[in-house]
């Protein structure tokens, strides 16, 4: 009985009725396969920017591999031919995208082949060329793009193509249209370039530079005009005056304030140089600028202000008593554990000689404390190096207070670096104290410190 029943399975399955039967019993096919989603072979979407340039895939962004396999190897090599299924709305046109793998020689190709033997080969997937997806640019608005890789055709007749497994999904996913932008910044980024200075005489002749600065290269020149704009002048501060400076780019003072970002860069640099320093009477000065207009291209105007800023302290000059903070004299040294250590002779740091070197031992921390002998509002510092070399200035440092000279706390930690000058100034919000600390933190030799004059300034 068992014997008849499988004689007639077995003609049951050479009969002309064949087709019922699934194809994995009998026949070789190749499939695709996107090894991460096996089940669905869907792959992450892609995102993308739009701008002038065309479409962008961000930094780190890839299309996924997928592989090409065999049900069974064969016994010659098998070449597939790929495209891109025409399914849908918002598909990829056929050709927008390139596939590569690797042959026998270890040497990239784009020709799909799975050599005798093998069963499988990885594919990449990647943009045709560099503005394949042009077609994507005919909106600006945000889009969502398919691509449907399928097998066309295989090369060997003996192998079938896979009614079921003969799709791998990819997306792009495009952002609305985004524009070229100019806006106005500091070389470190920020929107302000500032001194600090402890009179009129002390400002440098010219601020950092001002960046005309668009988001990314046009092909055209780009023409910016920028104005002054004292409604944008911030709360609590003077305004900087429009005829105390003049605008040069190039070189080349501005006859008008106007320059151009020239075709293929981002950049223009405007250099704003103090000639006139009568208004310094004391506090700080802001100059706000904005930009009128940009013409050449199209171009967003970014309204954010930019301001050159002047910070001046005005105030009486007191230079520290000596001998009356303890057995040390008036200026007192820490070592980095904090012990106290004599620290030699201070008596020359204030008698308004340059060439008066204090020598700071050769490694970072240590703390020089004033006492002013009476309460006082104090709101800045001068650190003057010796012979006014820049090298051994101080770089970082911290103003402490006191009410007895023993125990101190910080008031104001300056994260910002010192300016690196041979006379040094730093300002704060006013302290009321009668012990006051610059705890100083490393200078720009990162060893070595000279200082030959200290001085506080005082309300």
């Amino acid at each position: 009985m068992f014997a008849a029943l499988m004689l007639s399975f077995f003609m049951a399955s050479c009969s002309d009725d064949e087709e019922v039967i699934p194809e994995s019993w009998y026949s070789n096919y190749g499939y695709m396969m996107y090894e991460a989603y096996p089940d669905n072979n869907v792959t992450p979407a892609i995102s993308a920017t739009h701008d002038a340039r065309g479409i962008h895939m961000g930094v780190g962004n890839f299309f996924r591999p997928f592989t090409l396999k065999l049900r069974k190897a064969v016994d010659t090599d098998t070449e597939f031919t790929l495209g891109i299924a025409q399914e849908g709305e918002n598909c990829m046109p056929e050709g927008a995208l390139r596939f590569l793998t690797t042959d026998s020689l270890g040497q990239s190709t784009d020709r799909m082949v799975i050599p005798a033997g093998k069963t499988s080969i990885s594919v990449k997937v990647l943009p045709a060329e560099e503005n394949a997806f042009a077609f994507a640019t005919e909106s600006r608005e945000a889009s969502l793009w398919t691509a449907p890789v399928c097998i066309r055709e295989i090369s060997n007749k003996q192998v079938k193509v896979s009614k079921n497994r003969n799709r791998v999904f990819y997306s792009l996913d495009v952002s609305a249209y985004v524009p070229n932008s100019v806006s106005l910044k500091a070389t470190n980024g920020s929107d302000t370039s500032s001194q600090k200075a402890g009179t009129a005489e002390d400002l440098m002749e010219y601020f950092g530079d001002m960046q005309v600065t668009l988001a990314y290269t046009s092909d055209k020149d780009i023409t910016v005009g920028f104005t002054v704009d004292y409604d944008k002048l911030p709360a609590n501060v003077e305004r900087l005056p429009e005829d105390a400076i003049q605008f040069e780019a190039n070189g080349k003072k501005l006859d008008k304030n106007e320059v151009v970002v020239k075709a293929g860069q981002t950049v223009t640099n405007v250099r704003c140089k103090i000639i006139n320093r009568d208004f310094v009477k004391g506090g700080t000065y802001v100059l706000p600028l904005r930009i009128v207009e940009a013409t050449g291209d199209e171009m967003l105007v970014k309204p954010e202000p930019f301001f050159f800023k002047i910070e001046t302290i005005a105030l009486s000059f007191e230079a520290p008593a000596i001998g009356s903070i303890n057995r040390y004299n008036d200026y007192r040294y820490f070592s980095p554990d904090h012990q106290d250590k004599v620290f030699g002779e201070w008596s020359n740091i204030d008698d308004g000689d340059n060439w008066g070197m204090i020598y700071i031992p050769g490694y970072p921390g240590f703390d020089l404390a004033i006492d002013l002998k009476t309460t006082k509002k104090v709101t800045g510092f001068m650190v003057q190096g010796y012979g006014g070399w820049d090298s051994y200035a101080v770089k970082h440092a911290d103003i402490k207070v006191s009410t007895d000279g023993v125990a101190w706390t910080t008031v104001h930690n300056i994260k910002d670096a010192f300016p690196k000058t041979g006379t040094q100034y730093v300002s704060f919000a006013p302290i009321e104290t009668q012990y006051i600390m610059l705890d100083i933190k490393d200078s720009y030799n990162s060893g070595l410190m000279y200082l030959s004059e200290v001085g506080v300034y005082v309300m």
